[in-house]
């Protein structure tokens, strides 16, 4: 992987930021580029040595360095004359602090959207939404660990005004931190379900895990959930609820499946059925669009904003897209789907 950042920092400053230790230069800058694969690795970029499960990038630092890297962010210490070096205890750590420093100093609003499904569906609605008045930054595919957002903070331009993060969990604990990292000012749960209960033991656990994206609000931000989820939200959180029915501060009405769109009236509480249409079928596309209507009305839009953003949204590929081959209809709900977005799929 590599990406682009706008962050200018030195490595002195680099070794305070993440309490590393630096070797070499410390006035040496930080490359415009950051690199976690070696093989990708060209001159002047800064190789990032990630460990995982499976992989160890601490085993090709002599391998990023003849390819011309100009920097390293390393867990252990290059046996070999080396470039630059940032010494850290946990290279995803390091780009975290890293990605909290830079994303911080950056005069945006941020939003935040976890979920067990529908959270990619709802990310693009966003973007489509809110670029109707807005600059707005996503992450390019799906990004959503710790390396992800850290990634997807770092290669924020300095011109935006809006960044929407997709946050993913599989074990207890993850969601949190991330929020914390963003601070959004609006946070979104777009559904609990059963997805990893392996890991958390109990569906009360994954709605706690969820939940926790308030962690990062602070006061006059907007938690925005189920409907079904607005009794467990945390304390001290300015919550409101969203619905497919007649419950909640957001919801939809009157839905009349066209031939290849869905129209619908969306109300909030400020408007009374307001028309608007999105292309395609199927629940997971109007439940991604209503959560992207209620954020683009926290967000201030126009009604012919609101309206031209739900007719200008369209589901990733993989994501409940429907294909048509004479009498049959498949739906293509492919990517990374749980049962529970499968069935959701077929909804209507």
């Amino acid at each position: 992987m590599r990406i682009q950042t706008e962050f200018k920092t030195t490595l002195g400053e680099l070794a305070e930021i993440t309490g590393g230790i630096p070797l070499g230069n410390k006035n040496a800058p930080l490359p415009r580029t950051l690199c976690t694969n070696s093989e990708e690795v060209q001159s002047g970029d800064c190789f990032v040595a990630i460990r995982g499960e499976r992989f160890d990038g601490n085993r090709f630092l002599t391998r990023a360095a003849l390819h011309g890297a100009s920097l390293l962010i390393a867990e252990e210490a290059p046996v070999f004359p080396h470039p630059e070096t940032l010494l850290v205890k946990d290279a995803v750590k390091a780009l975290g602090a890293m990605a909290e420093h830079y994303f911080r100093s950056l005069p945006l609003q941020a939003v935040a959207v976890t979920g067990s499904v529908g959270k990619t569906s709802t990310v693009a609605a966003i973007r489509a939404l809110l670029a109707q008045r807005y600059r707005v930054h996503t992450p390019e595919g799906n990004r959503n660990n710790a390396l992800g957002i850290a990634v997807t903070a770092l290669e924020t331009p300095k011109d935006a005004e809006v960044a929407v993060f997709e946050i993913g969990t599989n074990h207890p604990g993850e969601v949190a931190p991330l929020s914390r990292l963003i601070r959004p000012h609006l946070a979104i749960v777009t559904a609990v379900g059963r997805a990893h209960i392996g890991n958390f033991g109990s569906l009360e656990a994954i709605q706690k895990e969820k939940l926790s994206i308030s962690e990062g609000l602070r006061e006059g931000d907007v938690l925005l959930l189920p409907w079904e989820n607005r009794a467990h939200a945390p304390k001290g959180a300015e919550a409101r609820a969203f619905s497919l029915c007649s419950e909640g501060e957001y919801r939809l009405s009157n839905i009349r499946a066209c031939e290849e769109s869905t129209a619908f009236d969306f109300s909030s509480p400020k408007r009374s059925c307001l028309p608007c249409r999105v292309s395609g079928r199927g629940a997971p596309r109007l439940s991604a669009a209503l959560i992207a209507l209620a954020a683009g009305e926290i967000f201030s839009l126009t009604d012919r904003e609101l309206q031209s953003g739900a007719e200008s949204f369209s589901l990733p590929d993989g994501r409940g897209k429907i294909c048509k081959s004479g009498s049959l209809r498949l739906v293509d709900d492919g990517y990374n789907a749980s049962p529970e977005s499968v069935y959701s799929a077929f909804l209507r």
